[in-house]
């Protein structure tokens, strides 16, 4: 990795095996948009970090998304300013967008999970 670089995987081991993940499964041909799902927890971020590693590779742009479902009203403002913050740090582009996810669920007789 060069220094001062925004990409901050450097495990080449992961980056070998998700690499090979993609090809073998055929998960990305080249030139793809790519929207990722936010939430700022580990998973999700070591998901943008991953592919903004690989995106000059793979030839893709990436988007992120964050959802508030509107289950967690005391964490989704940090949450988002977190994800905003890092994607203006990589230079991707970021949007918000809330679902009524308690209304959806009532009016389709499903639980919050299956929202």
């Amino acid at each position: 990795m060069k220094k001062g670089s925004k990409d901050i995987i450097e495990n080449e081991d992961l980056l070998r095996r998700v690499r090979e993940t993609i090809d073998k499964h055929f998960m990305l041909s080249g030139g793809e948009r790519v929207l990722i799902g936010l939430s700022g927890g580990p998973d999700s971020v070591c998901l943008l970090h991953i592919l903004n590693t690989l995106k000059d590779e793979y030839s893709l742009k990436l988007h992120a998304v964050y959802i508030d479902h509107g289950l967690r009203p005391d964490e989704v403002l940090i949450e988002i300013e977190f994800c905003k913050n890092l994607c203006e740090q990589l230079d991707i582009p970021f949007i918000t967008k809330s679902i009524d996810v308690k209304s959806y669920a009532k009016e389709q007789g499903i639980n919050r999970q299956e929202a």
